[in-house]
């Protein structure tokens, strides 16, 4: 069958281009096909191209015409030899990267003009990214080459033993010492000094980092002729250009050099891990603090994160052995749009190997989410700082990951030949497809729950308390057993206070027979007697009452909670010491906190409480709301329910550890189980799930995003 002449063959049939010196040409196998990747040294970019493209610039050697190669291209290749309209492409994107030498190519209208786009679109986007603006200063390439023994010992085998036993000791010391390096660790952060402590060492320590992917490209023959500085939320960080490592042969070299600055600050945290466990308190304790700090929370919650363009993804890409995939995963994610959506059934999917849509379907969706979740973050703490910066930097986000893709999408359904030539059809499957994703973001119900963090609690007449101090005399009943109301639960003895009842009767006695012999002979006296007995009577009802206090019993019929009943006789107990609890299902409550937009929402809409206890959480019961404060407060029910306790209520600077106050003022809520858990553990965090109906989703994230706004800024 003929070849369909291209309208704009003649324009580049007769040239006579080749590849400019510095493009090198690298083999590749990725999941089981053949590329070929084209290295542009002079500018650190890299192509990659099919065999079939590989043949054709193969024959491109300044004295071969783009027409004699292409029909050669032809014989060799047969149906596989890429078309005219490939040839054109290929040519006009290796032009405008300035990698072909020969004459000028007059490239088709609409592929320049695709070009000129794109590179307005890199400059136009560079200074829209405040939070990731790049600055090139130098060319490390000689530093590396001289200190290359030393990228030889990082990456060998000795050197991995090193960095094993450095990162077992730091591990060691991280368990050793968990409790002192996780103390208060929020104020100690956040603390001023601190912060100019981070703002130093976590420039240094990303320099290390960067190193650390420099050698690891010059370990494996590559060659790094870019280091600069990058802003990420206005702090400077260095960076490296390892882009020199896309063209290894070995995916697992790739992936080491992604690695590589991990690899290296890794060994600098435990490094200064284990230099903190010996210093005393000091500055030079602090910085190793933070440098352990940021070594190891950065890797994990950033750096180690696929999700984000940082090393975990470049690492997940070669291990997976897709390249470019957060690229190619957007537009596979346009070609489902289009194909399914919009009906274009000429859409052609990036995905060629086997495997690659799942991996596009699942990085797409994955990613977008949580980088608008990271954005979202950074903005509200850079407005919690700086609220006029903070809001445009939201802005800006919704703008560049809302605004800019819709608009897109737009002008594609308004200017784009393949809808025209689909007709009515394809715009009414758009406006139907619009349709359906509105609904069911704003129409259709989705299931509107909150959720808190509590505490098991119990009513005042429900704890074993002490009127008296003494020591244990007896406990009768083992905890866990059934007590009924005013049966004896725990004895208590008082030697001192049983003599001084003792004392006053022998002196009431005593002054029972004075009085009989005064009131005969002395009236007036036996009037002084009289009232000294009123008072010794008074002091002797006093102590008994106080004695009979050392039997407790229990106010309510319910299952006797103590501590370890063996341990407990001939121990001392303090007056007011709470030593258990008779628990029954009227006495036994769940203390919470919730916010004050959820508080609104639990009085007008709750339909169903679901709690789980904190060392079971397989077992999920059932709680009814018992009462809820009408005004907010900053006091805690419970240590345990702030972050110190391990909760999530962050405490003002300035609350004791016997008065826990919230930043936040919250609203206290009163649940009751509507089945009883058995021992329930007085004390004890809750996890507290609100049932609160079904809200489509669309409403729901704007009342989130209203209440966020409104709590982080106070307004």
């Amino acid at each position: 069958m003929a070849e369909q002449q291209n309208p704009y063959w003649y324009r580049v049939a007769s040239l006579r281009p080749r590849l400019r010196p510095h493009a090198h040409l690298h083999r590749q196998k990725q999941r089981g096909l053949i590329w070929y990747v084209l290295q542009d040294t002079a500018s650190g970019r890299n192509f990659r191209f099919t065999p079939q493209a590989y043949q054709f610039l193969g024959l491109l050697d300044g004295r071969r015409s783009v027409e004699d190669a292409w029909l050669h291209s032809r014989r060799v290749l047969g149906e596989e030899a890429p078309e005219q309209e490939d040839i054109i492409r290929l040519l006009s994107q290796l032009h405008s990267s300035d990698l072909l030498d020969g004459y000028q190519l007059p490239d088709p209208e609409e592929v320049f003009t695709r070009a000129n786009k794109t590179r307005k679109r890199k400059r136009l986007q560079q200074y829209l990214s405040p939070l990731a603006l790049r600055i090139p200063l130098l060319d490390p390439e000689r530093f590396l080459q001289k200190t290359r023994p030393l990228g030889r010992l990082l990456f060998s085998l000795p050197g991995a033993l090193i960095w094993l036993a450095v990162l077992l000791a730091g591990g060691w010391v991280v368990v050793a010492e968990f409790d002192a390096l996780t103390d208060n660790l929020t104020d100690r952060v956040l603390a001023a000094d601190n912060i100019l402590i981070i703002l130093i060492a976590f420039p240094l320590l990303k320099l290390v980092h960067e190193f650390g992917h420099a050698y690891a490209v010059s370990r494996w023959g590559g060659e790094v002729h870019e280091m600069g500085v990058m802003f990420l939320v206005f702090m400077p960080i260095p960076y490296v250009d390892a882009s020199a490592a896309s063209v290894f042969r070995s995916r697992w070299q790739r992936a080491w050099v992604s690695a590589a600055g991990m690899y290296v600050e890794m060994f600098m945290a435990a490094l200064a891990v284990i230099g903190w466990s010996l210093m005393e308190p000091g500055m030079l304790r602090s910085i190793l603090f933070n440098i352990a700090l940021i070594g190891s929370v950065t890797t994990l919650l950033f750096n180690l994160n696929p999700l984000l363009r940082f090393d975990g993804y470049y690492i997940l890409a070669d291990v997976i052995d897709i390249p470019n995939l957060g690229t190619r995963a957007n537009k596979h994610f346009q070609y489902l749009c289009q194909r399914y959506l919009l009906g274009l059934e000429d859409a052609v999917s990036p995905a060629i190997a086997k495997g690659e849509a799942a991996w596009f379907c699942f990085f797409s969706v994955a990613s977008f989410c949580y980088r608008a979740v990271v954005v979202s973050l950074i903005a509200l703490f850079v407005a919690g700082k700086f609220f006029i910066i903070g809001v445009l930097l939201a802005l800006l986000a919704v703008t560049m990951m809302v605004v800019v893709p819709l608009t897109k999408l737009f002008w594609f359904l308004l200017t784009s030949s393949r809808m025209h030539r689909r007709g009515a059809r394809a715009y009414l499957g758009a406006g139907l497809a619009f349709t359906v994703i509105a609904a069911g973001i704003f129409m259709l119900p989705f299931p509107l729950t909150t959720y808190a963090d509590g505490v098991v609690w119990v009513s005042e007449d429900a704890e074993v308390t002490t009127s008296e101090s003494g020591f244990v005399q007896a406990v009768p009943h083992p905890s866990g057993s059934f007590v009924t109301q005013g049966q004896l639960v725990l004895q208590l003895s008082n030697q001192q206070l049983e003599m001084e009842l003792m004392a006053a009767l022998a002196r009431q006695k005593a002054l029972l027979a004075r009085y009989a012999a005064d009131r005969a002979h002395d009236r007036v006296r036996s009037q002084l007697t009289a009232i000294e007995l009123r008072h010794n009577q008074t002091r002797i009802d006093d102590l008994r009452r106080r004695w009979e206090t050392l039997s407790l019993y229990g106010q309510k019929s319910g299952t006797l909670l103590v501590g370890n009943t063996r341990d407990m006789p001939g121990s001392f107990i303090h007056k007011g010491e709470v030593l258990g609890f008779v628990v029954s299902e009227q006495s036994v409550r769940i203390r919470t906190l919730v916010e004050q937009g959820d508080a609104g929402l639990l009085r007008d809409r709750l339909q169903g409480v679901r709690v789980l206890i904190s060392d079971n959480l397989q077992q999920e019961y059932g709680a009814r709301m018992v009462r809820q404060t009408p005004a907010a407060t900053d006091q805690l029910p419970s240590p345990v329910l702030s972050t110190q306790g391990g909760g999530q209520v962050v405490l003002r600077p300035d609350a004791t550890e016997g008065d826990a106050r919230a930043m936040n003022t919250l609203f206290h809520v009163e649940l009751a189980f509507e089945q009883m858990p058995d021992r329930p553990k007085v004390g004890q965090r809750v996890h507290v799930k609100f049932l609160l109906g079904y809200e489509p989703v669309g409403y729901q994230l704007l009342r989130r995003a209203r209440q966020l706004f409104l709590s982080r800024f106070q307004l």
